[in-house]
């Protein structure tokens, strides 16, 4: 089991090389295959190649996961501070964004409470 960052990146770094391999075979398994059987074999090869990508997108995580920032004391505090704005501010975005969807049911409820008062107003 991968227990640090070297053992996590080599085991995606196998992985990586792992798809590269299938992916390898299976084209060279498309040689004389019907059309049918080629298609299905360039969609496996494409979501490898998906895959893939994550796993490099995983391997440039892990590489900047080593590197080790010291804050002194204020700059931690700083940091401190930023997340509780960045928190509240998210929150308030939010609700804020809760409100505005639901706009357009309070906007439906009030139409048909004006057309069912204008309508008794009207028969009045």
């Amino acid at each position: 089991m991968a227990r640090t960052i070297e053992d996590l990146t080599l085991l995606n770094q196998l992985s990586i090389e792992e798809l590269e391999a299938y992916k390898h075979a299976l084209r060279s398994r498309m040689i004389g295959l019907p059309t049918d059987q080629k298609f299905a074999i360039l969609s496996m090869i494409s979501d490898l190649e998906l895959r893939k990508r994550t796993l490099e997108f995983t391997q440039v995580h892990l590489e900047v996961a080593k590197v080790v920032v010291q804050f002194n004391p204020e700059d931690e505090e700083n940091l401190r501070v930023l997340s509780v704005q960045l928190d509240h501010e998210i929150s308030k975005d939010a609700q804020l964004n809760a409100v505005l969807d639901s706009l357009p049911a309070v906007m439906s409820a009030a139409a048909r409470i004006d057309g069912l008062i204008n309508s008794h107003i009207a028969s009045a």
